[in-house]
């Protein structure tokens, strides 16, 4: 369970801009995104840089199953598996910090990274360390981590408080009012990888 902690990180970051984009996007003191531009009937809102946000994940995903390789090689298992959660809590540190889109979006290649070893370092563990009988079951666990992140961001960001905003242009837009304190997404994420950083060095090695 404590490596699937790596598999959970990797869903909740990639459903994290769900619920925290519209927030970024029309809060007046936050100039990461100034591109958010208001349809015709004013009640939607865009911002291409909120596309490549969202997207540009999969960059630090890419780098980071090559590094999880290399790692896991030479620094074993389970240590890999705690490093994973370093560059998700230096990109959720990072995201919460800066007004730059351009710093925003390093950060989130920074999370990439973490979600690429991760990616590679949790089934792999766990179809070494299971038994014969449960590897087919535990192997799966590593899927239902990943649908748990996923899930577990979307409830955060319905349950958690929410404050009045107008995005900027479009005071009409449908969302105005639901923007989420989105920055409280970010920590959360930050606890979880520091948890995992932590766990993750009391694991057993692997055979």
């Amino acid at each position: 369970l404590v490596a699937c902690l790596g598999a959970f990180m990797f869903g909740y970051t990639l459903g994290f801009t769900s619920p925290a984009l519209g927030a970024m996007q029309g809060e007046i003191s936050n100039q990461v995104f100034t591109d958010v531009k208001c349809s015709s009937d004013g009640k939607t809102v865009s911002s291409s840089n909120g596309s490549l946000f969202s997207s540009i994940v999969s960059v630090g995903a890419m780098a980071g199953a090559i590094i999880g390789g290399k790692l896991a090689d030479f620094c074993g298992r389970k240590l890999t598996i705690s490093l994973s959660g370093i560059p998700l809590m230096g990109g959720y540190v990072w995201l919460s910090l800066t007004t730059s889109y351009y710093q925003a979006i390093l950060s989130r290649v920074v999370s990439g990274i973490g979600v690429g070893i991760a990616s590679l370092i949790v089934p792999m563990y766990i179809s070494e360390i299971a038994p014969d009988k449960w590897r087919g079951l535990l192997g799966a666990l590593n899927q239902l981590f990943i649908t748990l992140g996923i899930f577990g961001v979307y409830l955060l960001g319905y349950v958690l408080p929410h404050q009045n905003t107008t995005y900027r242009g479009c005071p009409d837009a449908d969302a105005s009012t639901i923007a989420t304190y989105w920055t409280t997404l970010t920590w959360i994420g930050f606890g979880i990888s520091a948890a995992l950083t932590v766990a993750g060095v009391l694991l057993p090695e692997s055979p």
